[in-house]
């Protein structure tokens, strides 16, 4: 990096989570924006402010947006006693009205996970699966993951069970 001069980068941290991590716990990289598709890393050492990124300036990071109420996961639909939608009416209401699956939260979710800020990823995760009705498993998958490195074992496996019926 150092030897080409690059100062910025634009990084699609769905695709490269270990890139993301690495450059999460990098002091010569900060993070100054991100969404649910990239993240912009600019270098914080020899930075004048013409190499920043376009539209990215300053020393503090644009905001990430943070869920404040997280949702119990025990009120999740197919945790805790909780009804998940049986797999022939999910099917049928593909049909019947136009599904749209929760991407902004799903991913956002999968960045802070990478990034090891587990309460974040945990609501992002657990909004997702309340926006679907609970009809993707794999959001299930990622929330018992963040779940179980929280060692809350029990919720986790609750989370797991799930993706296990659905396949």
């Amino acid at each position: 990096m150092a030897r080409y001069g690059i100062t910025w980068l634009i990084l699609p941290h769905p695709l490269q989570p270990r890139l993301l991590a690495r450059l999460s716990k990098d002091a010569r990289w900060r993070l100054a924006y991100v969404d649910h598709l990239a993240a912009i890393f600019v270098r914080r050492e020899g930075l004048s402010p013409g190499d920043a990124a376009p539209g990215v300036t300053g020393e503090t990071p644009a905001p990430i947006p943070l869920l404040t109420a997280p949702v119990p996961v025990a009120s999740l639909p197919g945790i805790g006693g909780n009804p998940r939608p049986d797999p022939l009416r999910r099917f049928l209401s593909g049909l019947a009205e136009t599904q749209e699956y929760p991407s902004e939260d799903f991913y956002l979710g999968l960045f802070h996970y990478d990034r090891g800020e587990l309460e974040q990823a945990e609501r992002r995760f657990a909004e997702a699966i309340q926006k679907s009705g609970g009809a993707y498993y794999e959001i299930y998958n990622n929330l018992g993951a963040v779940l179980y490195a929280e060692r809350r074992f029990k919720e986790a496996a609750d989370c797991y069970k799930v993706v296990v019926a659905a396949r």
